[in-house]
């Protein structure tokens, strides 16, 4: 029969979710505005090792139970490249995948060329989790697991091949920094006053 000890968590709606991406080709965004990205030059997207190297951490991100990924939302990545590297030929893969009116409509951010209608060098990989949180829960709960998040891609970036270290980003870990800052400032003045 049915174990009852084992609690399985509620899935949250996908559309309440917190998102999160990974993003490889970037090393930062610029200091004096913070919107304009800083390019990994070394990030050499049409070799096999990068490509294997992106599918692995993926692969890797959805088994750590800790991490709470969505197994029900695939990445862009994993949709475009689901058997393993494609070496140069990834150029051409990504095209015809963006030639698909859907694809481009839900994805077609996810890849970044210096060439209209993603021609060109790519610049950037950008894989989005549907992770299973709210994204607008207790800031407190969020940055737990933000640093679970942390923790996981800064001993995968210790470990990747040169130029296929990735960033983090999410709405979510934004409010919750903004939260958190307010809370403290709020704390700091009533023990001051």
């Amino acid at each position: 029969g049915i174990d009852c000890r084992e609690v399985v968590e509620p899935k949250v709606a996908a559309s309440k979710a917190l998102k999160l991406q990974l993003i490889w080709g970037i090393r930062g965004y610029d200091d004096t505005d913070g919107i304009m990205p800083v390019y990994n030059s070394d990030f050499r997207p049409l070799e096999n090792d990068t490509q294997d190297w992106i599918s692995r951490v993926l692969k890797t991100a959805r088994a750590t139970e800790s991490l709470k990924v969505r197994e029900d939302f695939n990445t862009s990545f994993e949709i475009m490249v689901p058997s393993g590297p494609h070496g140069p030929a990834l150029q051409e893969v990504i095209q015809r995948f963006f030639n698909d009116t859907s694809n481009y409509e839900h994805f077609g951010g996810d890849v970044g060329t210096d060439g209209p209608g993603h021609d060109g060098r790519i610049l950037f990989i950008r894989s989005t989790f549907t992770v299973n949180a709210l994204s607008s829960s207790n800031p407190y709960d969020l940055a737990k697991l933000h640093g679970k998040w942390e923790d996981f891609l800064r001993e995968q970036n210790a470990n990747a091949p040169l130029g296929a270290e990735a960033i983090m980003t999410s709405d979510a870990w934004v409010l919750m920094a903004l939260q958190l800052g307010i809370i403290e400032s709020t704390l700091t003045a009533f023990s001051t006053a």
